[in-house]
């Protein structure tokens, strides 16, 4: 998959907090308005399909920690609102 251009553009450290900031927002929207199972199931074919074949394992699992922490942000949200 092909990164934007805005995306290409940056240095290797903002882009990686780019990166990690938008699986943690993807991870609390998907879980707020559809549900936590349908979160899982995103990060599944994100990492797992669109990104195929990996080449990168700790990116990887970096990626689905901070996906799974929206989650569970989302999670707590709902159970204290």
């Amino acid at each position: 998959m092909r990164d934007p251009y805005w995306y290409s553009e940056l240095n290797p450290g903002t882009r990686e907090i780019v990166d990690q900031a938008l699986h943690i927002v993807l991870g609390f929207l998907i879980t707020i308005f559809i549900g936590s199972y349908v979160s899982m199931v995103a990060l599944f074919i994100r990492e797992f399909c669109i990104q195929w074949p990996i080449k990168r394992t700790a990116d990887t699992r970096m990626d689905m920690a901070f996906w799974i922490g929206g989650s569970g942000f989302a999670e707590l949200a709902g159970m204290i609102g």
